[in-house]
């Protein structure tokens, strides 16, 4: 072992490489247990080759949206491909209803838009969205399927990540947008009215804007979302 840790870095990332090709890279996430560089040289391994993107959106679908090291891991992968992403990639599709989605590509542009139209950096943001794009996942993906009924809506996208952001200009002029709500249809992200921000951002909305928001998203009385909680709600642990 002790031969192992002294090789030089690039000849041991090529050793734990081999290592995560022969026992897949899921089975190859225990190698993280041996010792503290063992954990960060096979994660770098694992995020640089890109090696897990054939799992990571069941996985996506499974962790519940917390802060626990799990669910922080897959959220460290996903903006990490998200970041390094600039064109759309060619495989790994997020299957909902029937419908294909490209999450990292789908993340990326509403990033993107955000940053153009804001002072947020695109890093910061992308990091934030990734979160919002893992709630969703899990606490949406099996009535979206079974409904079939999904939305490729940017400007409605665009609207729950502007909220998520307390960005209240960009929510107001996306709140004119006759498209950026539609009935019944589970968008990409979660409904405005379930973030944790909502409360503050209404205070800058007139009453008939808020009656507008809550009727034509036809939801039940929302459970907010509170990003800073590090336990789910039930207490389970990922």
């Amino acid at each position: 072992m002790t031969l192992l840790l002294n090789l030089p870095l690039e000849l041991f990332q090529e050793v734990l490489l081999q290592a995560v090709l022969v026992r897949s890279p899921i089975r190859a996430l225990r190698l993280r247990l041996v010792c503290k560089k063992f954990s960060q040289q096979v994660q770098f391994v694992l995020f640089q080759r890109q090696l897990l993107d054939d799992c990571f959106f069941r996985y996506m679908m499974r962790l519940e949206w917390n802060h626990c090291e799990p669910a922080t891991f897959w959220h460290s992968y996903f903006s990490q491909r998200t970041l390094n992403t600039e064109n759309p990639p060619h495989v790994n599709f997020h299957v909902i209803g029937g419908r294909h989605y490209h999450v990292i590509n789908h993340t990326r542009m509403i990033a993107e838009r955000i940053c153009e139209e804001t002072d947020i950096d695109l890093k910061t943001a992308i990091e934030a969205l990734c979160w919002l794009a893992m709630y969703q996942a899990y606490h949406f993906s099996d009535d979206t399927r079974q409904s079939g009924l999904t939305s490729d809506n940017l400007e409605a996208d665009l609207f729950s990540a502007a909220a998520y952001l307390n960005l209240v200009p960009m929510t107001r002029r996306l709140l004119q947008a006759d498209d950026c709500l539609e009935e019944g249809v589970e968008t990409f992200f979660p409904s405005p009215i379930i973030l944790p921000r909502w409360q503050e951002i209404q205070i800058y909305l007139n009453f008939s804007e808020i009656i507008f928001i809550n009727t034509s998203l036809n939801r039940k009385e929302p459970t907010i979302l509170q990003p800073e909680n590090l336990e789910s709600k039930n207490g389970r642990q990922n």
